[in-house]
């Protein structure tokens, strides 16, 4: 059927065209476009969230934005606990992250901001099924603590 040069050649084009495939998904990754949008209460403060919820989204989060709006964030939902990790991969501003179990903050890293080709990565250390990504700077303004109360008021 085929010879072995031949058998080699196709398995090398194979080869090649996979890694076309993967570096041109790397470099142009999808856009994720309209996220939902709901109301969080956070302690007592209430934001617009964008909510992450399919693979993508959750993956993408804040990356390649130039910036986040005043009293808003982005909203990771799980349908587990387990002990999760972010990073800040191609973004341009800081961030607090709010992690939350079961409706409740178990802990907060303050700003965390992009550092170059080292970025950052903070884990919840213990298990989360969801967390918060808001402006850095957003804790301390509006005093929110662990053991707060966070309420997804319209989802």
């Amino acid at each position: 059927m085929f010879t072995p040069k031949q058998l080699l050649l196709l398995v090398l084009l194979l080869i090649l065209a996979v890694l076309f495939g993967l570096t041109f998904f790397m470099l142009n990754p999808p856009k994720i476009k309209n996220l939902p949008v709901a109301k969080l209460k956070v302690g007592e403060k209430v934001i617009q969230v964008e909510l992450a919820s399919s693979g993508l989204a959750q993956m993408k989060g804040l990356s390649d934005r130039p910036s986040l709006e005043k009293d808003w964030g982005m909203l990771f939902q799980f349908p587990d606990a387990t002990v999760r990790t972010m990073w800040m991969k191609d973004m341009n501003f800081g961030l607090d992250v709010i992690w939350i179990r079961e409706g409740t903050i178990v802990k907060i890293d303050e700003n965390v901001y992009p550092k170059g080709l080292g970025q950052p990565i903070v884990s919840s250390v213990e298990k989360t099924d969801s967390f918060l990504e808001v402006n850095a700077g957003f804790v301390k303004t509006h005093q929110i603590k662990v053991n707060d109360k966070v309420t997804l008021l319209n989802p």
